[in-house]
Parts: structure tokens; sequence; C-alpha cells
């Protein structure tokens, strides 16, 4: 409560009291009640809290409040949930409440800045145009960022253009898809070949790191966020859901609602150079800060598991192994 405010934040730690709870009988009648013990959801699972909130609204009302308070069932993980006002956008998050988003990154197109411009790769559909044959490095079309992407292009293109473009990337490449992100990027600035699709966080280490070699490589490349003029880039998650069978039903849930705050959002920027989903995070991370800001595709994270078997059956028929 106290980020906000520099004089409340002064006294943290200096052992004063701190109020959390305030009363009044006002002139002619009138009572109020006011607490900050609602700011976390998870306070409502808290039998005394309940009660105290409870008992204060009857006050207010001069109704008549029983001996041991006013009791009411504990709500369960459930009830909690379903009742929860979701800090996490509806785009990070299934709709069915089973796992929520939280943090993103954006798969980005990285070029080799003496090879292209990049006006030749400002969209997704530009990496199969033939002007770029020769010039494209990637890892495997069956990993779940790839596939993730195609899919994504399923789903704005349909089946058939998905496919003609899988393909039309397949015949760009500059060699057999091999390795992870970082070692596309590196074959990028080598010149091994002139493109290469990434995750953002992968270039971000590269950008913070105090090696010479993944300097030289920064100094060499740069980044495109793809499709700024259409439906925007394409980003997928880090996320967590909670099992049927979790036996520690309570806790994990509470660990979930620790990861939608302000404080563990910022860990996951400056940990691991992602963007937080929640709008009220601030987070200051220089490698993000570079590339800066861009226009998201508007896609569910969730539409993409509906198109990701024919996602894989595209990458399959179109070679990219």
């Amino acid at each position: 409560m106290a980020r906000g405010n520099p004089e409340v934040r002064a006294q943290i730690g200096k052992n004063h009291p701190e109020h959390v709870m305030w009363v009044s009988e006002n002139e002619g009648g009138s009572r109020g009640f006011g607490t900050t013990g609602a700011h976390f959801h998870v306070n409502w699972a808290q039998d005394d809290f309940r009660k105290v909130v409870l008992n204060s609204v009857v006050w207010i009302a001069k109704g008549e409040i029983p001996e041991n308070g006013i009791e009411t069932k504990r709500p369960t993980v459930d009830e909690m949930l379903a009742n929860h006002d979701e800090k996490i956008p509806a785009k990070y998050r299934d709709p069915g409440g089973n796992w929520f988003g939280f943090s993103y990154r954006a798969r980005v197109i990285v070029y080799n800045k003496s090879m292209i411009a990049p006006a030749d790769v400002a969209t997704y559909e530009s990496l199969a145009d033939p002007k770029n044959k020769g010039r494209i490095c990637t890892r495997s079309g069956s990993h779940p960022y790839n596939l993730s992407l195609i899919a994504s292009e399923v789903a704005h293109l349909g089946d058939a253009k998905a496919e003609a473009w899988a393909k039309g990337v397949v015949a760009n490449m500059a060699r057999t898809p091999k390795g992870g992100d970082s070692d596309q990027i590196k074959a990028v600035a080598a010149g091994e070949c002139a493109i290469a699709l990434s995750n953002t966080y992968y270039y971000a280490r590269l950008v913070r790191s105090t090696q010479p070699a993944d300097r030289e490589v920064v100094a060499k490349t740069g980044v495109v966020f793809p499709d700024q003029s259409s439906y925007g880039t394409h980003v997928n998650i880090s996320g967590a859901g909670l099992l049927k069978n979790a036996p520690h039903k309570e806790n994990a849930r509470k660990f979930l609602e620790y990861l939608a705050s302000d404080a563990a959002q910022r860990y996951f920027a400056d940990g691991n150079n992602e963007w937080p989903v929640v709008a009220s995070a601030r987070v200051s991370n220089p490698a993000l800060d570079t590339m800066g800001e861009f226009k998201i595709d508007p896609l569910p994270i969730a539409s993409y598991g509906k198109y990701t078997a024919e996602a894989q059956k595209i990458a399959d028929r179109a070679g990219w192994r």
C-alpha cells in the first residue's frame, strides 16, 4: 500500500503502528468503516477477516451483531478463483481458469544489418518471399515456439495459406533447422544467414551480456517486430496453473496470486527478460527498453492450442523438421 507514497515508505521497518482499519461515528448518526485488507483477494479466505468486514457492514447499518460475530463458510479454492477480479488480461489466461500467463515474450525477426534492410522482413509473410531465399536460419518447426507461430498463422490466414507460407519459409532456409534461438542469432551475426526467428528474451540476454563476443553479436544485428502495420507481433507466455489433484491447493492458489503481484512481475521482467502481463507492474529492464514498444497480436494465447495439431501437420508437410 506504500508503493506510491514516499512518506509512508519512509516509516517501513521503524516499528511504528500501522493502521489498516478505521471506523467512525459521525454527527447525525451516520457511521463509516474502512480497511486496506481487501488489497489481496486471498484475504477473503481468512475467517477472521471476513468476520470483521461483515460485522462492520452490519454495524454501519445499525443491525444486530451476534455475540460471536457473523460466521460464514470459508470459500473453496474454486469459489475464490471464480470471484477473482483478474489482474491478468483475458488474452493471457485460460477462459476456464485452468492456467494463467505471468509474463510474455515476442517472436521477432533478427536480421544482419550489413546484409538486409529491416523493410525486407517487416512481416512474418516476408519470410516466405523468394527475395529472402537462402537467408533464413531457424530451429525445428516442431518446437513449441515455432508451432505456436504457425498456429497463429493458421488462425489469421487459414490452413491452405498458412501451409503455403510454411513451405515458402522452408524454401528460403540457408541451412537445415538446428540449435536453439541463441544459435540462430549468432549464425545471423556470423553471416551464415541473414534472418532468424527468435524469442525476445534470447536477444535481451545478449544485450545485457558483458562478454565481448555477445556484444559483437548485438552490434551486427537488429530486431524487427513483425506485422506492426497489420495484426501485430506474435507473443507467447510463461505461465502456471493449478492441478485438479494438487495436494496443497490453498498454498498453490496463494502462490499463483503472488505471481500476479507487482513484485513478482518485476522478477519476471528483470530475471527472465520478459514483459509483465499485469499493467500496473512498473519495470525497468534496459534490454527490453532498447527494443522499444510494439503492437501485440490480439489473438488469445488459448487459441494457439486449437490450431497446434494442424500446425504440426503443416510443419511436417512443409519439411520444417
